[in-house]
């Protein structure tokens, strides 16, 4: 199945309507946590402000846990208990839980993410339009009990560059471009921006948020991932070329495909934010598209690209980084966005491309369950895969093991910080490398190869 960025690309040029874009950089709801250091709150590194405290909370629930805890029993068998009434101090692995995150006032489910045992979850959704590649933008945050660490995911975001050079008459050779570098077009729900690879983007957007970032170094890339999604990446741009290509023929143009990128990161930068300092290690990738129109008076010269996805973790010290590495691989290869989330933004998407080509954009609906239902039902929604890089997370670490869970599903988890995955419901518990303990009655995970 062809992107559907790539079609958009390469279907719009002669009206100059690309329907294709990027939105406003503000998320409303993030609860993060108090930095006990003394330093900033992170929320810094992603609004510039604070927020509500209790936002977004709701998605988390408490438990009133009983005055004497049973006992965890250790290893071996016995009844599986839940982790809140488990001493989980008594175990030198880390616990975690599968938690659905949905928009509250639509219910619409948007990611899945491994969440830490103690730590808080919430959701933001940006809900501007951003373009009709990604007319919603959604962010998780994940943050520590002591508010020393805070994990944050990024959603999919689109921007395109377009201009158009003079091939005919008095003016051959002159550049036109209607918009700048950098600029927002409502009109057509499209952020005009140069592509920028992962490596470029991560520091331009936090920095829009305030923080400042100075690369420490960079970790090596899982080689055969970048390949898979190098691969798709160019697999989807021939195609679209080609199916788009024959009706610009039968027009009397030529279109012509001028390129792809792809690229991913792994790095540790140093941030500075309110005159504070903290420290992020960041995951990211990006593809790119670009494409010629030849028509008879102009030569329409089109980019398309994505950053695939930002996920970091925050905290005051690089030593604190590199304690709480493997959580941060656990948690980044076994969260993701939904289906659903993939479905309703490609209807969604669709509905806006005809409204900016029959000039309606302000006839849009309220945003409500029953409006999200509709889209999640319509003919492009069931059409609509997730796609290969909302799946491709469990992917990017090197050096992983991957587990069958008990609902047929997958756990991933670095090999060279664990030994062994156990389950109960939709808790883990990763036992570290050199130990063999784990909860009484909870159920080994076989390794599965992939």
């Amino acid at each position: 199945m062809i992107r559907k960025k790539y079609i958009a690309l390469v279907s719009c040029l002669l009206t100059s309507l690309t329907m294709l874009a990027c939105g406003k950089s503000g998320y409303s709801s993030y609860e993060i946590g108090q930095n006990t250091s003394g330093s900033e709150t992170y929320s810094d590194a992603i609004n510039g402000e604070e927020v509500n405290q209790d936002a977004g909370n709701e998605d988390k629930t408490e438990s009133n846990l009983p005055g004497d805890l049973p006992d965890s029993g250790g290893s071996g068998g016995g009844t599986p208990l839940p982790t809140s009434q488990i001493n989980v101090g008594d175990f030198s692995g880390d616990f975690y839980e599968t938690q659905t995150l949905k928009d509250e006032e639509t219910g619409l489910e948007v990611c899945t993410v491994m969440v830490p045992n103690g730590w808080t979850a919430t959701l933001s959704l940006n809900w501007s339009m951003q373009s009709c590649v990604h007319p919603v933008l959604a962010a998780f945050t994940l943050a520590s009990s002591d508010g020393n660490l805070v994990i944050a995911g990024f959603s999919p975001q689109n921007y395109i560059y377009n201009y158009q050079v003079l091939t005919w008459g008095a003016g051959s050779g002159t550049v036109i471009q209607e918009h700048g570098d950098d600029e927002e077009i409502p009109s057509q729900r499209a952020h005009q921006l140069k592509y920028r690879t992962a490596a470029e983007f991560v520091p331009w957007y936090l920095g829009k948020r305030g923080l400042t970032l100075n690369l420490i170094g960079e970790r090596e890339i899982n080689q055969e991932t970048f390949n898979k999604l190098q691969q798709e990446t160019v697999n989807d741009y021939n195609e679209a070329i080609q199916k788009v290509g024959e009706a610009y023929s039968q027009a009397g143009m030529t279109l012509e495909g001028t390129g792809v990128d792809c690229s991913m990161l792994d790095a540790r930068y140093q941030g500075e934010i309110n005159g504070g300092t903290i420290y992020l290690d960041v995951l990211s990738a990006g593809d790119m598209a670009s494409t010629i129109v030849h028509g008879p008076t102009a030569d329409y010269y089109n980019t398309s690209w994505d950053n695939l996805y930002i996920v970091y973790m925050a905290a005051p010290t690089t030593e604190l980084l590199d304690q709480n590495r493997d959580l941060f691989e656990t948690v980044f290869s076994n969260s993701s966005f939904s289906e659903d989330f993939a479905k309703f933004k490609a209807s969604w998407g669709a509905e806006l491309n005809e409204k900016i080509a029959a000039n309606n954009l302000e006839i849009l609906e309220d945003i409500t369950s029953y409006w999200v239902e509709g889209h999640l039902s319509s003919t492009v929604a069931q059409s609509t895969e997730a796609g290969y890089t909302a799946r491709m997370w469990d992917e990017v670490i090197n050096s992983t093991d991957t587990y069958e869970t008990t609902d047929g599903g997958t756990f991933t988890t670095s090999s060279i910080y664990s030994d062994a995955v156990y389950q109960n419901g939709n808790e883990f518990y990763v036992v570290p490398s050199g130990s063999n303990d784990y909860p009484s009655g909870w159920e080994e995970l076989s390794k599965t190869h992939r």
